[in-house]
């Protein structure tokens, strides 16, 4: 299932597991069962299309207490997680030298709008004494939460992969 014949590096592939980790992590720690959107690979290319409609997702939801704050900073780690996961377990190689900055995914490190760069800022704005500490226990508890559903975590990746999107009632039918 490689993104490209010519590379032992599946960016496609990648690209489905990071997103389908949010989702995962929205679903089972957010409780967000219905996402009200399509999400979508560019067709051939495996880079998101971020087709999901504005306002849709966390639009809703307002964190108040610490528990929400560490659910919506593992939410943005879920990518990440996913996708580190999978590769410390075989199912994807580790990408090319300098594609990843640790193990997991080029395509959380980095300035706005990264992921990383969002869960930094939520535990900025978390008010949490710690938000070091917060950022590590919510990457903590997204691997948990992929780790502990990572057959489904994976069916759905694949699907996203092969038919290049996946809606509401997918994610519904394969994570429950």
């Amino acid at each position: 299932m490689s993104g490209s014949t010519e590379s032992p590096y599946p960016d496609k592939l990648r690209v489905a597991i990071h997103e389908v980790g949010h989702i995962a992590v929205g679903f089972y720690g957010l409780g967000l069962t219905v996402t009200a959107g399509i999400y979508e690979l560019e067709p051939g290319k495996g880079d998101w299309r971020g087709n999901i409609p504005p306002g849709t997702a966390l639009a809703g939801f307002h964190p108040t207490t610490a528990d929400d704050w560490g659910q919506l900073v593992a939410f943005e780690c879920g990518g990440w997680a996913a996708v580190h996961l999978a590769t410390l377990r075989g199912d994807l190689p580790s990408a090319p030298h300098l594609g990843e900055q640790m193990p997991g995914d080029a395509g959380v490190l980095g300035p706005p709008p990264s992921d990383e760069a969002n869960a930094r800022k939520w535990c900025q704005m978390s008010g949490h004494a710690d938000p070091v500490q917060l950022y590590n226990e919510a990457r903590a508890l997204a691997v948990d939460m992929v780790r502990s559903h990572y057959a489904q975590v994976m069916a759905l990746a694949r699907a996203l992969h092969d038919r290049e999107f996946v809606a509401d009632d997918d994610v519904i039918d394969a994570l429950s």
